[in-house]
């Protein structure tokens, strides 16, 4: 019988304040889908709406843990899922490296499961639209999640 190796990773999930979960799995992808496996580690007390994996990091040789890109430990959706979908309006504020103001956003419409999931889709397509800038989707910092598509309204009445 052949043995494959595990590695270990901290897993954060949210349970209305993030929470760290240390899971020995053969991948991200694993670890994030079985992080109730996992022995408790640390708890972030900040108060938080949604539940679920927020982001999970990989031990190196030298015990400290690397954190992975949501595309390394995101469940892969699969065509039956579009009916769990639902709308999101998603307001992002622009890294620093690409803000001269500081009060530059980015404002998206998504489908999504859950807000978690509308987050990390509006972060992946706002760096899609921005030619020619690099960096990571994660640098969009969310600002506000709304379920729904809601549209400006004007601001004064004329």
């Amino acid at each position: 019988m052949t043995k494959t190796a595990t590695k270990t990773y901290l897993v954060g999930v949210i349970e209305r304040a993030i929470s760290y979960f240390k899971v020995e799995a053969l991948d991200a992808r694993t670890a994030a889908e079985n992080w109730q496996e996992g022995e408790f580690r640390d708890r972030d007390d900040e108060a938080l709406e949604a539940e679920g994996p927020c982001n999970v990091r990989e031990q190196q040789p030298d015990g400290t843990f690397l954190k992975l890109p949501r595309s390394q430990w995101e469940a892969v959706p699969t065509d039956d899922d579009d009916s769990a979908r639902k709308p999101y309006s998603v307001l992002l504020l622009y890294p620093d490296y690409a803000n001269d103001s500081g009060t530059e956003t980015y404002y998206a419409f998504v489908e999504a499961t859950d807000p978690i999931e509308a987050v990390a889709q509006a972060q992946r397509e706002a760096l899609t639209v921005q030619d020619g800038m690099g960096g990571d989707p994660e640098d969009f910092a969310p600002l506000l999640v709304t379920p729904g598509h809601h549209y400006s309204e004007p601001l004064f009445n004329k």
